[in-house]
């Protein structure tokens, strides 16, 4: 039931931290341009705190109910969930007031941060955003004083490892709690912590094996072993604390230390009961309602979407590379898709990165090179002895390929501080080529694109974004969307769609994210393996209603879960 409505409350409040962010900062969506000053304004923080804080409050009473039964179970006496809710809400009561405001901190930032032990089932959803974790790890600095932290608070939240006992079962602060805890379990600390590993291992090991015994490996399989660990993990490890916790409590002094409170059962007036039934119905109801009516476009089949070769078939060729993007008119491909960067004497290339050194063992910048100078040098780390001449090829001669055997053609800017007139360049070569009207042009860089809607207000473009939130249909300049793959929600594409927009994603290279961009409805598939999204879009399931649903569902529990 926690999990039930903490899922709920989760929903309710991320959304209206959304609209009221909306609101304070006056922005529609959040793109490279602004996402530093949104991130780090003081009312986009407070906004976060309250959110957190809420979340903290439903695993706080979730922990007090689980450990109020465990101790009735400790004693031989029988419970009920009244009594349960009664313990979970003195809890979170006791935990407004100042003095037990580092309560707060210890379950928002120990628990989700450290993911060292799951005591509730709202700990699944506090997690580091994915873009947070990549930019730490993108940083080296960043990534060393990271790992010291994170090893600091693991060594605190083990010291303080019975604090949420304690704090529950008896009438003390949060600190006071925290030195109680580390009196009953120094000395011990090694016996807890095997203790925990154990159980741990014993837990995770009989969800793997009834998975293994009931389900296929794959997409199911990983969901349904989430959705097993958010039942099962977080009681037991209560389980487990509580237990330790009597055993060493037990032979350090008497039981008589505990509250009595904490083993008293309650039993509500009838209208407290009903008051409790009609506003956990309103909840659940209002919020399968509203849920209803937002995703009601999931009733409707979709449509095959169409595969997109991305900087060529580069799993059987180099990528970039003008045989990378043969091998995807070999394979009768719609769409292919490259990187374009300028040369110091303007040559617009295939090349992803802002230097030669990945591709060409060269570390010098492409802008402060001619393309003469380039072409002296060939791919590097190609044990393919088919590739071993490769060298770099043009915008202008990928082109005439894509004319020549009527393909589309998404191109991505990478502008590069050295060197202006990239735009111009493009722009000038897609109208020599004739192929004006089969390319798209796309970048993660809002400002080129903006520039290619100044120059020719009628080319196609897409906006190229790594997360997306909010209203991505008011993206200035932009007829489509180009999105990284975990960022596609089915909703996304719904709106998308109704403002006339398109929706490209990128990169699909796992065999088990086909089908959910199928059940999202995207409009093209971004892949470095074209072969095999082909070969899965012909076993794909494009009905829509209870069918749909489950695919969708059954992605997201898996996504959760890797």
């Amino acid at each position: 039931m926690c999990g039930i409505f903490s899922l709920i409350i989760y929903s309710i409040t991320s959304s209206c931290f959304i609209r009221l962010l909306t609101v304070f900062r006056g922005i529609r969506y959040i793109d490279k341009g602004n996402m530093l000053s949104v991130c780090t304004s003081a009312d986009t923080i407070l906004l976060v705190l309250l959110f957190l804080i809420i979340m903290t409050f439903c695993a706080l009473f979730e922990i007090g109910g689980l450990l109020h039964s465990y101790s009735m179970a400790q004693v031989g006496r029988k419970t009920d969930i009244w009594s349960m809710m009664i313990v979970g809400l003195r809890t979170c009561s006791k935990t407004m007031h100042p003095k037990n405001w580092l309560m707060i901190l210890f379950v928002m930032i120990l628990f989700p941060l450290t993911g060292l032990i799951t005591l509730s089932n709202i700990a699944y959803k506090m997690e580091i955003p994915s873009f947070i974790e990549l930019g730490i790890a993108a940083n080296p600095l960043f990534a060393v004083s990271f790992n010291i932290v994170y090893t600091l608070l693991i060594l605190a939240e083990i010291a303080v490892f019975f604090s949420i006992n304690i704090y529950v079962l008896q009438k003390k602060s949060f600190l006071q709690s925290c030195a109680d805890s580390w009196k009953l379990g120094r000395g011990r600390i090694l016996n807890t912590v095997v203790c925990m590993l154990v159980l741990s291992l014993i837990t995770n090991t009989a969800i793997l094996l009834f998975v293994k015994l009931f389900f296929h490996s794959g997409t199911t399989a990983d969901a349904v072993r989430l959705i097993l660990s958010a039942v099962f993990v977080p009681p037991v490890n209560n389980a487990g604390i509580t237990a330790l916790f009597y055993q060493y409590y037990e032979e350090d002094e008497s039981l008589a230390g505990i509250n009595q409170y904490v083993f008293r059962t309650v039993e509500p007036a009838l209208r407290h009961k009903v008051f409790l039934a009609l506003a956990a119905a309103l909840l659940l109801s209002g919020s399968l309602f509203y849920y209803a009516h937002k995703y009601a476009f999931l009733a409707d089949p979709v449509e095959r979407p169409m595969v997109c070769a991305h900087r060529g078939d580069n799993v059987h060729a180099p990528d970039n590379s003008y045989e990378a993007f043969e091998a995807a008119v070999s394979e009768d491909l719609p769409w292919i898709e490259l990187d374009v960067q300028l040369t110091a004497d303007n040559i617009v290339v295939a090349e992803h990165d802002q230097t030669l050194q990945r591709r060409f063992g060269i570390n010098r910048a492409v802008a402060a090179m001619t393309y003469n100078e380039i072409l002296q040098y060939t791919v590097t780390g190609i044990s393919d002895s088919r590739y071993k001449d490769v060298r770099i090829t043009t915008l202008e001669d990928v082109l005439l390929l894509a004319k020549e055997n009527d393909m589309l053609v998404q191109i991505e800017t990478k502008p590069s501080n050295k060197k202006k007139g990239l735009e111009e360049e493009v722009l000038r070569i897609v109208e020599e080529t004739g192929m004006h009207d089969k390319v798209m042009i796309i970048s993660l860089d809002s400002p080129s694109i903006t520039k290619i809607k100044e120059l020719d207000p009628d080319t196609t473009t897409a906006h190229a974004v790594m997360m997306t939130w909010r209203d991505y249909a008011d993206v200035e300049d932009a007829d489509n969307l180009s999105a990284e793959i975990g960022t596609v929600t089915p909703y996304l594409v719904s709106e998308l769609h109704k403002a006339g927009m398109d929706v490209f994603c990128w990169t699909a290279d796992d065999p088990s994210d086909i089908q959910y961009l199928v059940s999202c409805g995207v409009d093209v598939i971004g892949t470095d393996d074209p072969v095999m999204v082909n070969e899965e879009l012909k076993e794909a399931d494009l009905s829509g209603g209870i069918r749909r649903c489950f695919y969708l569902m059954m992605h997201v529990l898996a996504d959760m879960e890797r």
